[in-house]
């Protein structure tokens, strides 16, 4: 059963990119590699609440939930309600799933008691971020107070370009991923 579901998700995927290319930003999740490297030199024990953008199927968000303590409270941010309702199936009462745009993130934070988390990893492809200015000065003010931040890219040049206005760091480059990424970060 594993494996259809695993395949209706990889159909799902596969639609919605064609649908809306921009809002996806590849043809295929993120790879087992690129999860690894993406929360490489995290210490989950002293991680009390994550918030991740744009979390898709959820590979990043199975991992997360499989590194942290249980009390770690987990906050999913996705746009697209096809996948807010496959995670909230998925993932069950171990995430709350929020159907909202990535830039309201603190307004969404703040309905559920939280000030600042202490960790955000985010799947966003730079080219739907409408609104990055807020979501990057949201950003800004969580890493200034100690959040950790991190976050793919498939063009590096654009990382620098479009993640200018934040105090970014190349975290590491990850060829088995379909395409292959960057990952960056803060903290």
């Amino acid at each position: 059963m594993e494996k259809n579901t695993d395949f209706a998700e990889g159909v799902l995927f596969f639609v919605k990119n064609i649908k809306s290319p921009m809002v996806n930003g590849s043809f295929v999740p993120s790879s087992s590699a690129s999860v690894k490297a993406m929360l490489e030199g995290i210490d989950f024990s002293t991680i009390k609440t994550i918030l991740e953008l744009g979390p898709g199927t959820g590979p990043y968000t199975a991992e997360l939930i499989r590194r942290s303590p249980k009390d770690t409270k987990i906050i999913l941010i996705e746009i697209d309600p096809d996948y807010a309702n496959l995670l909230r199936k998925k993932f069950g009462d171990r995430v709350i799933v929020e159907n909202a745009g990535a830039e309201n993130f603190i307004d969404v934070l703040h309905r559920h008691g939280i000030e600042y988390p202490d960790l955000i990893v985010s799947a966003l492809p730079f080219l739907s971020l409408g609104k990055k200015e807020e979501l990057f000065e949201n950003i800004r003010r969580c890493t200034q107070r100690g959040t950790i931040f991190r976050f793919e890219m498939i063009l590096r040049p654009w990382g620098n370009i479009v993640y200018k206005t934040l105090p970014i760091q190349k975290k590491s480059y990850i060829w088995k991923n379909v395409p292959p990424m960057w990952i960056y970060g803060i903290n």
